[in-house]
């Protein structure tokens, strides 16, 4: 079988105790109905009663129940998973097995990528330049785009007719003014969705700017900015495109475009935010808020739904997301 991978996948190593974010929060860590009969057979029986008292049963589908910050319910206040800390890795549910990899099979290739929710994968994508590997039946690997691979050919393909239209735009349009009132629009957007879904991974707190006419910082922030968001731009679109692929194989091309710089533009907001505040920023900053960003679009259901629909409603033009981004 072929093999299709974002080469950080073979390199990839958790930090554990050393992470500083967790994968356990901002999202229902769903348990398959295999995992949960394993639970009920496990011991030592309080580990046992542990599990099954903190999964709930919705829809079902068994899930881990989170706390009230948005965290799993097995989360130790170190960080670490009581089910990892007193068995091994290999008892945790498949979802947490996974974590961060994604995996899909699709005729004869087999398709790897990583969710950017995880701080190892976020520099990764914030601090160097995207690879894809392709190993054949033989073993022998080469480097190629995301616009080689037919699977996301015709995506990245509309990506570039609108950034090169966007670009065109620019050249009559000064983007200071409309970015700014798009950054209050999508501030707004995001509040309304947290309004009635509170997450962890994103607070109302980081809106804070918006309290405020923060409009004359939009300069500053593009000017200091500049080189480190053309980087992230072209990473995170490449990564992205191929991502959404693979798990949502039937969604239409300007639909998975459109979705990744919707996405793209959130992070965009909260780093302007943050900027406000602190009148600079750090690749920490951008790695932390690129985390939050894809564990509020991607990892839970509801909020991402919520999400993807106000990505469309956005705009009525889908090349305006690229004039946002430049």
């Amino acid at each position: 079988m072929k093999v299709v991978a974002l080469a950080k996948y073979a390199s990839f190593q958790c930090m554990a105790g050393n992470c500083p974010s967790t994968c356990c929060a901002g999202w229902s860590i769903l348990v398959d109905r295999k995992d949960y009969m394993r639970f009920q057979e496990l011991e030592p029986e309080w580990l046992r009663e542990d599990i099954l008292s903190n999964i709930k049963h919705k829809d079902s589908k068994y899930y881990f129940q989170n706390t009230k910050d948005g965290k799993c319910a097995m989360l130790d206040q170190d960080g670490l998973c009581r089910i990892q800390r007193n068995t091994s890795e290999e008892m945790l549910c498949n979802t947490c097995r996974k974590y961060p990899r994604l995996i899909r099979s699709m005729g004869e290739i087999l398709y790897l990528s990583m969710a950017a929710s995880c701080p190892v994968v976020a520099e990764y994508l914030v601090m160097q330049p995207i690879e894809w590997n392709v190993i054949d039946d033989c073993g022998t690997m080469k480097n190629v785009t995301v616009g080689d691979l037919a699977m996301t050919k015709n995506a990245w393909s509309l990506f570039q007719e609108h950034w090169a239209m966007a670009l065109e735009f620019c050249k009559v349009h000064s983007s200071v003014s409309i970015l700014y009132q798009c950054f209050e629009k999508m501030a707004a957007g995001i509040l309304e969705i947290l309004s009635q879904n509170p997450e962890g991974c994103i607070s109302a707190e980081s809106f804070l700017a918006f309290e405020k006419d923060t409009s004359g910082n939009v300069a500053a922030f593009l000017n200091n900015e500049r080189v480190l968001w053309e980087n992230i731009v072209d990473h995170y679109m490449n990564y992205r495109v191929f991502s959404r692929k693979i798990e949502y194989p039937e969604e239409k091309d300007l639909d998975c475009i459109r979705q990744a710089q919707g996405e793209l533009f959130l992070l965009r907001t909260l780093a302007f935010s943050r900027f406000c505040e602190n009148n600079t920023l750090l690749a920490s900053d951008w790695q932390d808020l690129l985390q939050r960003v894809y564990r509020f679009s991607a990892h839970g259901e509801k909020v991402s739904a919520l999400f993807q629909k106000m990505v469309r409603e956005f705009f009525t033009q889908d090349v305006f997301w690229s004039f946002l981004l430049i």
